[in-house]
């Protein structure tokens, strides 16, 4: 459930952004920057030109498989009480709180994340460790129960 009460389809859990592709697509540049070299400045004949475009979708696919593997196997919810997320999928990090057990959560953007809309997510427990997740989209939840967390200690500071 979202913050402001409307039920997201997926039970109020969050996948990361699709930014978490960035590097990957970069790398699918790059393997058809090198496949076009070969073939281009190579004198090759049709089945081996065959095999290298074949080899080049191959390594270009599995440089997708590990960004999409992270964003599908992580999450993040937020609701009127808790903070929940979990990611990974070998080394599985998750994290569980009620909002009022948090003393502080905060939604860090750079100017590329402000402009596209994602940001990484801070939360910082009662002992003092900071939690990091992201990066997430869909900011409005993550800034409503940031504000809630700091009406709550102004009124239990002041």
């Amino acid at each position: 459930m979202r913050v402001d009460g409307e039920p997201t389809p997926d039970g109020g859990r969050r996948r990361l952004h699709p930014v978490v592709f960035a590097n990957a697509v970069g790398f699918v540049a790059f393997v058809a920057f090198v496949v076009t070299l070969l073939l281009r400045h190579n004198e090759l004949a049709p089945p081996t030109q065959h095999r290298v475009v074949a080899w080049g979708i191959v390594v270009a696919a599995f440089g997708l498989v590990g960004p999409g593997l992270r964003r599908l196997r992580s999450w993040v919810a937020v609701d009127e009480r808790r903070l929940a997320w979990r990611t990974g999928t070998l080394s599985v990090r998750a994290f569980d709180a009620a909002l009022a057990d948090l003393r502080a959560l905060s939604v860090r953007q750079t100017w590329l994340g402000r402009w596209i809309g994602y940001g990484e997510l801070h939360a910082v427990d009662d002992a003092g460790d900071e939690h990091v997740f992201g990066p997430v989209g869909e900011l409005a939840a993550f800034h409503a129960a940031a504000e809630r967390i700091g009406r709550r200690r102004g009124r239990r500071d002041g």
